[in-house]
């Protein structure tokens, strides 16, 4: 989403909020969150309905979506695997990704990535561990280049 970044954000931010108020939540209470393609209002620039779904066909999937218990109401979606897929690897990244330990390819002794190297004049296979200080003092360099 090119020049959307707060708008892309903040979507992102209302799955996540939706997701963890629901399983927060007490029983009963039913939570859903929407997320159109684009829409034909105005915010979106006015788009025809033969490019954007209408705000009627998106109210109509919602309606629908909370009488099924949808947490998730994603309108165009004919695959709604596709979202427990998604869930599935989240959970699994963060799982894998809640450790104690440093992670080996961050580990001392492992090679920095040829264009970090390339970017601050190191050889591509220079241990990532002892070019740390030197590539934080470039960073801090270059920024003082800017100001």
């Amino acid at each position: 989403m090119p020049e959307r970044a707060t708008y892309a954000g903040a979507k992102s931010f209302m799955l996540t909020f939706t997701e963890t108020v629901a399983a927060e939540s007490i029983s009963g209470l039913r939570f859903q969150v929407v997320l159109p393609g684009m829409v034909a209002t105005e915010y979106a620039g006015g788009y025809s309905p033969t490019i954007a779904m209408s705000p009627e066909d998106v109210v109509r999937a919602s309606f629908a979506g909370l009488e099924r218990g949808e947490l998730v109401c994603v309108p165009g979606l004919d695959q709604p695997s596709l979202l427990s897929d998604l869930e599935e690897t989240r959970h699994a990244i963060l799982g894998a990704g809640n450790r104690r330990e440093l992670s080996a390819r961050y580990s001392k002794g492992t090679t920095m990535t040829s264009h970090v190297a390339r970017e601050n004049g190191l050889p591509p296979d220079y241990p990532a561990g002892s070019a740390l200080d030197r590539w934080c003092v470039v960073r801090i360099a270059d920024a003082r280049k800017k100001y």
